[in-house]
């Protein structure tokens, strides 16, 4: 059994330890099979999500991380280069959680912002209270 050595990026190890010819599964892939990619998916699904997963640590992200690894996958095969198909996908994944974990990271700040600029803004009660204190004070001056 081929384990890659002899071919490097050109095989892979599947379920139940079978060989995949991954460049076979790419041309037709770009031919336009779209049953090709459905294979890539449910080779690489798992690893894609473990590795979305070991960045954002949330199992919701780590999914949308992934779905978005794939569709970038999609777009660039034409550009790939046959250089280890696997660690290609493992990059793209890892830079679509990163991707993820700075939206993320940035998301408590701009609510922060958010918060603090309602709390300078006057609500609706302040104006309430600020009209019955003044008619409060008219009617004991007038008393």
């Amino acid at each position: 059994m081929c384990r890659g050595r002899k071919f490097p990026g050109v095989y892979s190890i599947g379920k139940g330890e079978s060989v995949i010819d991954i460049e076979r599964i790419i041309e037709r892939i770009r031919s336009g099979d779209r049953q090709a990619f459905r294979e890539i998916v449910e080779l690489y699904s798992k690893h894609v999500f473990h590795v979305a997963y070991s960045v954002l640590h949330d199992s919701k992200e780590a999914e949308d991380a992934a779905q978005e690894a794939f569709v970038q996958v999609y777009k660039s095969l034409p550009q790939y280069r046959n250089e280890g198909f696997k660690t290609w996908l493992s990059r793209i994944a890892l830079h679509k959680a990163l991707d993820i974990k700075r939206k993320q990271d940035r998301r408590p700040a701009e609510l922060i912002d958010v918060a603090q600029s309602l709390v300078q803004l006057p609500s609706r009660d302040e104006d309430v209270l600020a009209r019955l204190i003044r008619e409060e004070q008219i009617e004991e001056l007038s008393q």
